[in-house]
């Protein structure tokens, strides 16, 4: 009993901390979620940069996948860490009331998706420590959700604020980057335990390849953990390579307002995310990572069906953003929660951080890719493929469930016989 009221104490001490970090950044998050329309309506950008906009996301996350050479040093290094990137990435914002050039908020947004994405893995490893494998899922969702709570209000307020005073939305910027100083005293009050040292090689100096050559060698290593990152590379290449069409589909087919986008988009996907994030957190350390990840993916095939009969009745955009949601909060459980399922014993850092890896993979090659096909063959086109690939990687997902079960059978089989 004297043992367990610390770790109840440390429990609700993390909790408090994550939903409170998710409730002050994520009306910063949903305003950026917006701001694709934005940049295409008022800045008048032009197709290479709407292409750059909604590609630069998973692109800065190969420079984010050398934040892992900063992450040694134990859980002091990790606050650090994630209170330096909270100010990196806020900071331009400040000056967006003040500035008119359009690269300059094509570069900000590029530096706040860096830097949030360079603190996943510190956040991985946080929750790995201080929180049971049964607590993480929970907490992790009960975060998530707070983040959608203010995903379904602040754009509902604030959309029909810009649609009547289009360049108000510099300022909202301006007000929510400072907020973010009431968060930076929320971080660096966080306490995390210390966790049992694990024996690592020390780096001296640094290294471009080091990340990679460790990366591929945990991939070769570990056969589910490949199997785990080629049904996410399926699944998430079908989702970016719409990324690109959506402003100009929502904008010049669809002919929507900010109001209506923001009642799709905040609305139904916050409810829809709200909805089953407890349920998905409950549920990932129930079933196999295959079978998890195969209910989303194939969500995020329906999802692409669904836009593309939104063109003939604006409803199907609403119920496909309420099915996305779902979607969403599914792949954010796993994407996070992965490095510390498959690290198991051994530190979470090298296995999310590969997460991240590969998403600046995708980012390099899908967005573009999405551009040049949507210029050929249109927009129905492009989210027939997404759906595609979404099922391939809902199938992937699937049979590797299968092949890993098989393997593990086959070690124990091995290990009994020995």
């Amino acid at each position: 009993i004297l043992q367990s009221s610390p770790e109840t104490s440390l429990c609700r001490h993390t909790r408090a901390v994550v939903v409170g970090n998710k409730l002050l950044m994520s009306p910063l998050v949903a305003m950026l979620g917006m701001l694709a329309l934005t940049f295409y309506r008022d800045l008048h950008a032009t197709p290479l940069q709407m292409v750059l906009l909604v590609s630069v996301k998973p692109i800065v996350a190969l420079i984010s996948f050398y934040g892992r050479l900063f992450l040694q040093g134990g859980g002091g290094r990790l606050k650090i860490f994630i209170a330096s990137a909270t100010i990196l990435g806020v900071l331009p914002c400040l000056f967006f009331p003040f500035v008119e050039n359009s690269w300059f908020f094509l570069l900000s947004y590029a530096l706040f998706m860096m830097a949030g994405r360079a603190a996943i893995p510190a956040w991985s490893e946080i929750l790995k420590v201080n929180l049971s494998a049964c607590m993480r899922g929970t907490i992790f969702s009960q975060g998530a959700s707070a983040t959608y709570l203010m995903h379904i209000c602040m754009p509902l307020v604030i959309a029909p604020f810009i649609d009547f005073y289009p360049g108000s939305w510099r300022w909202i910027f301006f007000v929510l980057a400072w907020i973010q100083m009431f968060n930076l005293a929320l971080l660096l009050s966080m306490q995390i335990r210390l966790a049992p040292t694990i024996s690592t090689p020390t780096r001296t100096l640094f290294s471009l390849t080091a990340p990679w050559r460790e990366g591929w060698h945990l991939m070769r290593e570990r056969t589910d953990f490949r199997h785990y990152q080629y049904a996410f590379m399926l699944g998430g290449a079908g989702l970016m390579i719409t990324h690109p069409v959506l402003p100009a589909f929502f904008q010049d087919t669809l002919r929507v307002s900010c109001t209506e986008l923001s009642l799709a988009i905040s609305l139904c996907k916050g409810v829809g995310f709200a909805l089953v994030a407890p349920v998905w957190g409950r549920a990932i350390h129930r079933l196999s990572l295959g079978v998890f990840n195969s209910y989303f993916m194939f969500g995020a095939a329906l999802y692409s069906i669904l836009l593309i009969a939104s063109a003939y009745h604006l409803s199907y955009l609403y119920l496909g953003y309420f099915l996305y949601g779902m979607v969403q909060a599914g792949s954010e459980l796993s994407w996070n929660l992965s490095g510390p399922i498959f690290s198991q014993q051994e530190e979470s850092i090298p296995y999310t951080s590969v997460n991240v890896a590969m998403v600046g993979l995708r980012g390099c090659i899908f967005p573009f890719l999405g551009g040049l096909l949507y210029a050929e063959g249109g927009a129905s086109f492009v989210f027939l493929l997404s759906s595609g690939l979404c099922l391939a990687g809902a199938y992937y997902s699937l049979c590797s469930a299968y092949w890993d079960k098989e393997s593990s059978a086959g070690d124990r089989t091995t290990w009994a016989t020995n």
